[in-house]
């Protein structure tokens, strides 16, 4: 990790024995606690990177999965994310069996006990996000039906397209959700001011990965400059937009790898930074120079 002011090492690093990270999620303070989940049965681990000794130092916190004996859960889709204040995280796991999402809220300072929200039918999720400050909780799953959950119940708000179940999650500065998703026609944001009933199109390209700035005020759509084959790039570029401007782009950077995660950076979101294939590269959105970062 860096800090996004200065480009320097900033905690400590964070060494797991599982495989790649599915979700990277931070929150709190500064980005002051990093929650990760991984595509295989293992815990979700959240760390606080300033506390936590160099090099493969225990998590501060774990959240063990399908801890029922024998409880049929697949664990490809499990997701995490902290909220805004730090202080509370939310993981989701799928019952292949019921075709059921099960999310449960944690409490990060153990104060009160872990909530299990009720199943929630339909295909597994693909984003989970909570919105704004409070306790609120939006997810997608791979079909594109985007859900809520108020503190009480689940609400359906929509059904959007989605091109192989990649639908990302944001909360703009008024605590409403916004989802990046795409069709055959290409990239859409949809807005929940807008009942998600006239999406925002980005040209004819479809994004393969989406990242959303500072309270979604801008996009970041990854495509693919040079495929070599259906599934696998060896040079992408990652178009970033003004989230409600269907407008070119603001600026567009290239990277010489298959870009897997990008992520914007600084107060005001003017910093990207993109990674894959055990590479990262970022930028200086303003006149788009390439940072350099020091890596230990």
């Amino acid at each position: 990790m860096w800090d996004a002011a200065t480009l320097t090492p900033w905690g400590t690093p964070i060494e797991l024995e599982s495989g790649d990270p599915h979700t990277i999620a931070a929150a709190g303070g500064q980005g002051a606690l990093v929650a990760v989940a991984f595509e295989v049965d293992t815990p979700v681990h959240v760390f606080d990177p300033w506390r936590l000794a160099p090099r493969g130092a225990s998590p501060a916190f774990a959240v063990e999965m399908a801890t029922d004996s024998g409880a049929p859960f697949w664990h490809g889709r499990v997701l995490a994310t902290v909220d805004a204040r730090g202080r509370s995280v939310a993981v989701s796991e799928f019952d292949g069996a019921g075709k059921t999402n099960r999310v449960t809220l944690l409490d990060l300072a153990g104060d009160t006990a872990d909530v299990t929200l009720p199943p929630r039918a339909g295909e597994p999720f693909a984003a989970l996000q909570f919105v704004g400050d409070g306790p609120r909780l939006a997810a997608a799953d791979l079909g594109g039906t985007i859900s809520a959950w108020d503190g009480s119940s689940w609400t359906q708000l929509a059904t959007l397209p989605v091109t192989r179940g990649a639908i990302a999650l944001a909360s703009d500065a008024d605590g409403r959700i916004v989802a990046a998703t795409s069709d055959a026609d290409g990239s859409l944001l949809a807005l929940e001011a807008d009942g998600f009933a006239a999406p925002i199109r980005f040209g004819e390209k479809t994004a393969q990965v989406r990242a959303f700035g500072p309270h979604a005020g801008r996009v970041a759509l990854v495509g693919c400059l040079a495929e070599t084959t259906p599934e696998s790039c060896n040079r992408s570029y990652v178009d970033v937009h003004a989230a409600r401007s269907p407008a070119a782009a603001e600026r567009r950077v290239t990277a010489g790898f298959q870009v897997t995660r990008v992520a914007f950076g600084g107060d005001r979101g003017q910093r990207l930074a993109a990674s894959g294939e055990r590479q990262i590269r970022a930028w200086e959105l303003g006149d788009g120079s390439e940072l350099p970062l020091t890596v230990r």
